[in-house]
C-alpha cells in the first residue's frame, strides 16, 4: 500500500513551496487580453508576465522561475479569445479580430514560460459566447475542420511560430537571473519592443528583436544598421529581407535579426 504525500495547496501563494509545479498564469492571460483590446494600462503589467512573472519588474513577481508560468490567453474555462474580442471590441471587423488572435497566439509562443494553446485558438474558434461549456456537447466544443480550411493561413502562421520556438533554445530559458540579463523591454508608443541583448544566448545572431503591435495604428522604428526581416505581418519570409526602417503594421508581430559577422 502506498502512503499519502502531504503537499501545500497548489495556489499562487504557495508557488515558492512548489518549485516543480506549474500554474496557469491568469496575470499573463488578463494582461495580454487587455493589451489586445487597446487597454492603455495593460502594457506595463504584461511586461512582467512576458518574462514569466518571475522578476520583481514593474510589479512583484509571482514565481520562482519561468517554468512555473503556464502562459495562455484562452483555455477550456471562460470565453475564447474570439468571443472576448467580439464582446470588448465590437467595432473591429472579423479580419481585424482574426489578426489580433494570430498576434496573441504568436506572443504566447514568444514569451518566457510554458506556452499553452487551446484547441481551435489558432484559427479563432468561437464557443458562441458561452464561457462554461464542459457539458454542452460537440456544437460548442468540437474542432471545426471546415473553419480550418477557411482559415488555413492562420494555421500556417501559427505553425511557423511553433517551429521558431522549437528551434531556438533561448526561448526555453527559465532562470530569472538569465532572463533578466538576456532581454530588454521598451515601449515604442504602445508597441512592445523586445530586444535580446545576450549575444551568446542568441548565436549566431548578434541582435534579435520582436515588435508587438496590437494597436489600431501602424508603427515605425529606425535601426542603427541594416537588419534581416524574418517575420512580417503575413508570417515567416521565405528569404530574409534587408531593412533599416522597420515597418510595424497594426495588429502584427515583426521579428528582425542581425547576424554576427
Amino acid at each position: 500500500m502506498g502512503s499519502e504525500i502531504s503537499l501545500p495547496l497548489g495556489t499562487y501563494g504557495n508557488a515558492k513551496l512548489l518549485p516543480d509545479f506549474g500554474f496557469f498564469n491568469d496575470a499573463y492571460r488578463e494582461s495580454l487580453k487587455r493589451y489586445l483590446t487597446n487597454d492603455e494600462e495593460a502594457l506595463q503589467p504584461f511586461k512582467n508576465a512576458y518574462v514569466g512573472s518571475d522578476l520583481d519588474f514593474i510589479i512583484p513577481k509571482r514565481f520562482l522561475n519561468a517554468a512555473q508560468s503556464v502562459n495562455y490567453i484562452e483555455c477550456h474555462d471562460n470565453d475564447t479569445i474570439f468571443d472576448y474580442l467580439e464582446a470588448k471590441r465590437p467595432d473591429l471587423s472579423l479580419e481585424a479580430r482574426l489578426h489580433l488572435i494570430s498576434l496573441g497566439t504568436a506572443v504566447v509562443l514568444l514569451s518566457f514560460g510554458i506556452p499553452f494553446i487551446h484547441m481551435g485558438q489558432e484559427i479563432g474558434e468561437s464557443k458562441w459566447g458561452d464561457g462554461n461549456t464542459y457539458n454542452k456537447g460537440d456544437h460548442y466544443n468540437k474542432f471545426s475542420y471546415k473553419l480550418l480550411d477557411e482559415r488555413i493561413s492562420m494555421y500556417n502562421y501559427f505553425k511557423e511560430f511553433v517551429a521558431f520556438r522549437k528551434a531556438h533554445l533561448f526561448l526555453h530559458v527559465y532562470d530569472p537571473r538569465v532572463i533578466d540579463q538576456m532581454v530588454n523591454l521598451t515601449d515604442i508608443g504602445d508597441i512592445l519592443h523586445v530586444r535580446f541583448e545576450d549575444k551568446n544566448a542568441i548565436a549566431p545572431w548578434n541582435d534579435l528583436e520582436f515588435y508587438i503591435n496590437p494597436t489600431d495604428e501602424d508603427g515605425l522604428y529606425e535601426e542603427e544598421c541594416d537588419h534581416d526581416l524574418l517575420f512580417d505581418d503575413s508570417g515567416l519570409l521565405a528569404k530574409a529581407k534587408k531593412i533599416r526602417s522597420v515597418s510595424i503594421p497594426k495588429r502584427s508581430v515583426i521579428v528582425t535579426s542581425l547576424l554576427d559577422k
